[in-house]
């Protein structure tokens, strides 16, 4: 009959009766000193005598009550030989269930030497099963030697299968030992599998060593592999101190690929702090590499809050390397958010710089509505340089919207400078579309100096040619009874009357027209003025 702890005798018992169960009760005649002591002298002979076996079913044979009963040993024990094999035996296992005794044991563990067993045993490990064994222990270990011992199987690690379990050991980890670890395993990580995993390890990061120790990883980087993974860990943050440290290293980096990594950051950002820490860093920026880098993370944005950050750093912004920054990616863009975001930097905008990128971003536009938002920063602005910066905008354009735009200007505008500034690119545009634009502002024109105009346009038409008709008939006919040869001519005087009365007509018909025109729309509006009112 076989025993009931395991079935290693069950292969024998047809044979020798009963294996060592055929002596007619095992161990039961003298009582063991301890329990642990005696069950761990009977595992061990049972593990030996399968390992000894050649039989295939006999090396297969362990059952889960054994590997508990061994787990509990392994937990009570304390010295550097039990560890030392429990890890030859980590080192050596292939099944399930003698892992989960095996990790119940790391778990349970706090001295150096486990560690150091542990950290072996992640080295040198191929299987998945110990991988996760090993990171769950790991993960539920909090001391410093057990950080070292996952720092130094990360550096020395090249398995795709250890570094997950490492990354996972390193989520979990929220202390300040384990972040130095991984920002010094990130500095000296070469391999593309390693940079995976810590940045795996960042992402899920939120506390701010994590961030300061990625800031500085991401300074003193030099690889191309560590900078991507660092990107990757910053595309993917959400939290304002991630952000606050990415446009630290921004602002003290100096090489290209971080800043291209840092740039691709950025570029895939949609929040608002995100955008605030690149508008901070547009602002102190003062080299060419950063500008270029934030010039083309702010090329690719569509959202309105990077908009309203790029506005924002125009307006404060003083050197001519961040304008030209800000005025290339205000002319590559074509959505109408980043139209009012330059249309409102044109407003509030004081300094000539500004102006001039304002404006060389306004003559390179082409679109409908980048014309409206010149057209209402046009409208509500004050100053003498921005007023010239449009006014240059407007002369150089020729497209049809761009004169519907100034027309539309025209007509709302108050103010003499505005005035002075739309009278001039009118008078320099040749096109036919901006002469019927400016007729057409002429005519639904409503303010106090277009009214003055209009009136002395009136005042022409009704009063001045005729006079001057009149006059003109007057000298052609005394010119005809009075010569200088003393000979009358009446046929060279009716000459004379009959061209200069058709010249002063056609000018006076054609003054009466837009007179006549201007006040049928000055009814018009009144009337529906008057019909608002009552």
């Amino acid at each position: 009959m076989c025993c009931t702890i395991c079935f290693c005798c069950h292969p024998f018992g047809s044979s020798s009766g009963g294996g060592i169960s055929s002596s007619g009760g095992g161990g039961s005649s003298s009582p063991p000193p301890s329990p642990f002591a005696a069950l761990s002298a009977a595992m061990r002979a049972i593990h030996s005598a399968c390992f000894l076996s050649k039989n295939s079913l006999a090396r297969l044979s362990a059952s889960s009550l054994s590997l508990s009963l061994s787990s509990a040993a392994l937990r009570s024990s304390s010295s550097p030989a039990s560890l030392a094999a429990s890890s030859a035996a980590l080192l050596s296992s292939s099944s399930a269930a003698s892992l989960a005794a095996s990790s119940a044991a790391l778990l349970s563990s706090s001295s150096a030497a486990s560690l150091a067993a542990s950290s072996a045993a992640l080295r040198s490990s191929s299987s998945a099963a110990s991988l996760a064994a090993s990171s769950a222990a790991l993960r539920s270990s909090s001391s410093a030697a057990s950080l070292a011992a996952s720092s130094a199987a990360l550096r020395s690690s090249s398995s795709a299968a250890s570094l997950a379990a490492s990354s996972a050991a390193l989520l979990s980890s929220s202390s300040a030992a384990s972040l130095a670890a991984s920002s010094a395993a990130l500095r000296s990580s070469s391999s593309a599998a390693k940079l995976a995993a810590s940045s795996a390890a960042l992402r899920s990061s939120s506390s701010a060593a994590s961030l300061a120790a990625s800031s500085a990883a991401l300074r003193s980087s030099s690889s191309a592999a560590s900078l991507a993974a660092s990107s990757a860990a910053l595309r993917s943050s959400s939290s304002a101190a991630k952000l606050a440290a990415s446009s630290a290293a921004l602002l003290s980096s100096s090489s290209a690929a971080s800043l291209a990594a840092s740039s691709a950051a950025l570029r895939s950002s949609s929040s608002a702090a995100s955008l605030a820490a690149s508008s901070a860093a547009l602002r102190s920026s003062s080299s060419a590499a950063s500008l270029a880098a934030s010039s083309a993370a702010l090329l690719s944005s569509s959202s309105a809050a990077s908009l309203a950050a790029s506005s924002a750093a125009l307006r404060s912004s003083s050197s001519a390397a961040s304008l030209a920054a800000s005025s290339a990616a205000l002319r590559s863009s074509s959505s109408a958010a980043s139209l009012a975001a330059s249309s409102a930097a044109l407003r509030s905008s004081s300094s000539a710089a500004s102006l001039a990128a304002s404006s060389a971003a306004l003559l390179s536009s082409s679109s409908a509505a980048s014309l409206a938002a010149s057209s209402a920063a046009l409208r509500s602005s004050s100053s003498a340089a921005s007023l010239a910066a449009s006014s240059a905008a407007l002369r150089s354009s020729s497209s049809a919207a761009s004169l519907a735009a100034s027309s539309a200007a025209l007509r709302s505008s108050s103010s003499a400078a505005k005035l002075a500034a739309s009278s001039a690119a009118l008078l320099s545009s040749s096109s036919a579309a901006s002469l019927a634009a400016s007729s057409a502002a002429l005519l639904s024109c409503s303010s106090a100096e277009s009214l003055a105009a209009r009136s002395a346009c009136f005042l022409l038409s009704k009063l001045f040619c005729p006079f001057v008709s009149f006059l003109t008939l007057l000298f052609s006919f005394r010119h005809d009874f009075v010569t200088l040869e003393g000979v009358v001519t009446p046929y060279r005087g009716f000459l004379f009357f009959f061209f200069s009365f058709t010249a002063f007509e056609s000018v006076n018909r054609t003054l009466f027209i837009l007179s006549e025109e201007f006040f049928l729309d000055f009814l018009r509006s009144s009337c529906f003025s008057l019909r608002g009112k009552v």
